[in-house]
């Protein structure tokens, strides 16, 4: 695991920019949209739908490495991969890290947006 959270160039770079009020509502953007993709995963995963959970984990990992949550976007990665070949002991794994991923990144976004201000 990274010692941070989430990099905080990267979404910068990505954009071309450093305006912090864009900036806080990219990461806010993520934060609403990744919760329901994880809500999405998490139902795809209990009705055993290895192949739907990496279909969603896939679109969860693009954005995740955009804003540069790279722990997150890793663990997506291994479920996409995983979906994708119908591994479900590996799904397994990795869905009971995908939530403390995502809460990490998160708190991360809602400190850097109050620090931001």
């Amino acid at each position: 695991m990274n010692s941070e959270v989430v990099d905080p160039t990267a979404l910068k770079e990505v954009l071309g920019i450093n305006d912090k009020a864009v900036l806080a509502g990219f990461y806010i953007d993520f934060l609403h949209t990744g919760a329901a993709t994880i809500d999405e995963i998490q139902r795809a995963f209990d009705v055993q739908q290895g192949g739907e959970v990496g279909r969603l984990a896939h679109r969860l990992k693009s954005s995740a490495r955009t804003i540069g949550a790279n722990d997150l976007a890793d663990c997506c990665l291994a479920l996409e991969e995983a979906g994708r070949s119908g591994d479900l002991q590996s799904i397994t794994l990795h869905m009971s890290k995908l939530p403390l991923y995502f809460s990490r990144v998160g708190q991360w976004i809602e400190q850097h947006v109050k620090s931001e201000k």
